[in-house]
């Protein structure tokens, strides 16, 4: 796994992504997921696959990260 080769536990990870899949993915993974409305044309279907925060841009979730680490 790519966290492992990095040395990085799951807590201290988090997944960005603009669709329902990437959620799922972060979830698999166990790390925090951020929804970021882009290319994907559903933004109802990205929150309702429950992103732990769902962020405006890239930009707001990079800063809200930032903020959670501390």
């Amino acid at each position: 796994m790519g966290l492992e080769r990095l040395g990085v536990t799951p807590d201290l990870a988090a997944y960005v992504g603009d669709s329902p899949e990437d959620v799922q993915m972060a979830r698999a993974a166990g790390v925090y997921a951020v929804g970021v409305p882009g290319g994907f044309p559903n933004r109802e279907a990205l929150q309702a696959s429950g992103p732990d925060l769902l962020a405006e841009s890239l930009d707001s979730a990079v800063g809200a990260l930032l903020r959670r680490a501390g």
